[in-house]
């Protein structure tokens, strides 16, 4: 009986993994996800329309490993779940943060070793497009993936 319950229960989930495996989103997001991964030097960064100096951009490093995003300033650090989707058009991402009520969400744009992340704070709606004007709320990070 607990052979047959077991083969029942093993067979059940080797059928979830392969309707996952067949659907064009998770391996979309699979594809993109892995393709994040790794450490970003800032090339430019503008929020809520202001252009920040090479300096100080260059000051702020950005590395995903999995599903978390860290962002590095100095000594200060941020970490955040990502949830992408790069089914939507421009490809969107959410940044969840532990202990706090809701989601930050933006859109991406990954060519190669280029990456443009741009995403709205404080609750407001998501970017649409890759620009951060003055009273949007918004940021827009240009990376460069790092060299090994």
């Amino acid at each position: 009986m607990v052979a047959r319950v077991a083969i029942r229960c093993a067979m059940l989930f080797m059928a979830f993994a392969v309707i996952a495996a067949d659907d064009p989103k998770v391996a979309a997001i699979k594809k993109d996800l892995d393709a994040l991964q790794g450490s970003w030097k800032t090339v430019s960064i503008i929020r809520d329309g202001e252009v920040l100096t090479e300096e100080k951009a260059k000051a702020i490093g950005v590395t995903i490993t999995g599903n978390v995003i860290t962002i590095n300033e100095g000594k200060r650090e941020d970490k955040a779940k990502i949830e992408l989707d790069p089914t939507q058009k421009p490809a969107t991402i959410k940044f969840v943060e532990d202990g706090m009520d809701g989601a930050a969400g933006g859109i991406y744009l990954l060519e190669g070793d280029a990456l443009k992340l741009c995403w709205s704070f404080n609750g407001n709606e998501p970017p649409k497009e890759f620009v951060s004007k003055n009273g949007t709320q918004t940021a827009l990070f240009v990376l460069q993936r790092e060299k090994k």
